[in-house]
């Protein structure tokens, strides 16, 4: 059941409704509204902007420079971590500045949908399956006995959700998507069909992280049955925790296509690991100084390699 209270999709939020939203603490007084998230330079006293004082993922601190950009910020509010001096200026502090940001730019970004609710007449919903009123199931949807359909979920057309499978609340499945049985979807996931189009579902936290009380991302991953590239850090450990985690996967038959190491350039480990893995393909993540989308898209066409994990369709 929704909270009542709580702020609608897309509605501007005042510093105590983004604390509340984020999961932080907020400090000072910011009344709002505000109703977008920018980047330092652009930020107007209705927006908000987000700042990490420690190593980002990549091991880099911020620059100087970046302290300087948040000090002189128009921003009306700065979502930020434990370590990072704001002033006078009000702020929300938060574990992860990054995934706060997300979680609210999602919020404010939000657009209703246009797709009515209820269930098309062709549509077929089996006995024992869910379908929450708010939810739109368009032309041809066959929702599987036991599946579940949370609020506010679209299923445009020919959509089909096998048994005990859950499509989150919000989410959007454009027309030919297939879900087989026992996929969990969480809330507003979008997905769509396009044999075209490569689509890369992101893992977090490492093999064995819990999805629920009985199962983990590994069976996940084996119910999916499909490629899987592994994602270590260069460093110290990772020979144990990388040969470890392959391990896991063959014993399940998880694919596994190849293996990328993040961090600092550590020779020795990757000739370890080349020794162990044989032929899978080894990439090495640069440090890049500062991470941009151009420079990483650069990196992926120059690196060899990489385009034979993606292999052509006709």
């Amino acid at each position: 059941m929704s909270n009542p209270t709580a702020p609608s999709p897309g509605q501007p939020l005042s510093g105590a409704e983004v604390a509340a939203l984020v999961g932080g603490t907020l400090e000072g007084e910011a009344p709002g509204p505000f109703a977008h998230v920018r980047d330092l330079a652009s930020a107007t006293p209705s927006d908000v902007v987000f700042f990490r004082s420690g190593p980002n993922e990549m091991g880099r601190p911020p620059a100087e420079s970046e302290f300087e950009a948040l000090a002189a910020s128009e921003a009306g509010l700065r979502l930020v971590d434990a370590g990072t001096e704001v002033g006078q200026h009000p702020c929300v502090r938060v574990e992860n500045p990054g995934l706060a940001a997300a979680l609210l730019a999602q919020h404010f970004e939000w657009k209703r949908p246009l797709y009515p609710a209820g269930i098309h007449p062709s549509a077929v919903v089996e006995e024992g399956a869910q379908v929450d009123p708010s939810a739109s199931l368009g032309p041809g949807c066959v929702i599987r006995s036991g599946a579940k359909v949370e609020v506010g979920a679209v299923l445009v057309a020919q959509v089909y959700v096998g048994e005990d499978s859950v499509v989150g609340a919000e989410s959007h499945l454009h027309p030919g998507v297939y879900l087989g049985p026992r996929v969990v979807l969480g809330k507003a996931c979008v997905v769509q069909q396009d044999p075209h189009t490569f689509w890369i579902l992101e893992g977090a936290g490492g093999l064995r992280v819990p999805w629920n009380a009985r199962e983990d991302q590994a069976d996940f991953l084996q119910r999916l049955a499909l490629p899987t590239v592994l994602v270590a850090r260069s460093g110290l450990g990772t020979l144990n925790h990388t040969l470890l985690t392959v391990e896991a996967m063959a014993a399940r038959r998880i694919t596994l296509r190849a293996l990328f190491l993040v961090g600092q350039p550590h020779p020795q480990n990757r000739a370890s690991l080349e020794a162990r893995l044989g032929e899978l393909p080894i990439f090495e993540v640069p440090v890049f100084k500062d991470l941009q989308t151009d420079h990483l898209d650069f990196w992926l066409e120059m690196e060899p390699g990489i385009q034979a994990l993606f292999p052509s369709r006709g």
